[in-house]
């Protein structure tokens, strides 16, 4: 069966993480046979900043290029909101360093609260 993409909403969110999102979000949600598998997006933090997550199953993990080329053009979309986005990588998943360098994220010589390592995203000068 085919993954169907749509709107992400605080139902899917429940879903696939028990996370506290605690800023207003926006993103999309992949299901398989009805099942949320993957949600991405960005949380709209109150100075402006667009933070990019992303809860993934392991199903969704074992579509890498299909998880890629979503990926990308969820920071298209985001691109148009703002220049820069931020992220964080999970310590639980050892390749999500590997795929935020992937995606064109730069790691940053500045820690958040959390202790985690701070990736931004630029996107493309526009000619």
């Amino acid at each position: 069966m085919a993954i169907v993409v749509t709107p992400l909403t605080a139902a899917d969110i429940a879903e696939i993480t028990s996370e506290a999102h605690p800023y207003r979000v926006s993103g999309f949600t992949a299901r398989l046979d009805g099942n949320v598998i993957a949600i991405g997006g960005a949380a709209h933090l109150p100075d402006g900043t667009l933070l990019a997550f992303a809860h993934l199953t392991d199903q969704a993990r074992q579509r890498k290029v299909w998880l890629h080329k979503q990926a990308k053009g969820v920071l298209a979309r985001l691109a148009a909101q703002r220049r820069r986005i931020v992220a964080t990588a999970s310590p639980d998943i050892p390749a999500a360093q590997r795929w935020l360098e992937r995606l064109g994220f730069v790691p940053m010589d500045v820690s958040a609260e959390n202790g985690r390592l701070i990736w931004i995203w630029s996107a493309p000068d526009r000619a």
